[in-house]
């Protein structure tokens, strides 16, 4: 399950996501926008890579502020660009 509350992201200049809140049961779930949409910010914040401006996330019952390595345990992502994350 996705549970996001109040989801923020603000750059200077600019607010990525906001003040989402959704909550998706737990199967394979798949993000389309155009872009500038938002869902590399979204992805980022779910893997615990980036902190949101406001807001809260958790992953299967995970706090992903809390236990980003447990939530990047359980989600898939492909990035549009091959990076290495430092974990």
């Amino acid at each position: 399950m996705l549970r996001l509350n109040g989801l923020t992201k603000r750059y200077p200049g600019v607010t990525a996501l906001d003040d989402i809140t959704l909550e998706l049961p737990a199967g394979r779930i798949g993000l389309v926008g155009a872009n500038g949409a938002g869902k590399s910010t979204l992805f980022r914040i779910l893997l615990g890579l980036s902190h949101p401006t406001e807001g809260h996330v958790e992953v299967c019952g995970i706090d992903v502020a809390r236990d980003p390595i447990g939530v990047r345990s359980r989600l898939g992502y492909m990035p549009e660009h091959l990076s290495l994350i430092h974990i």
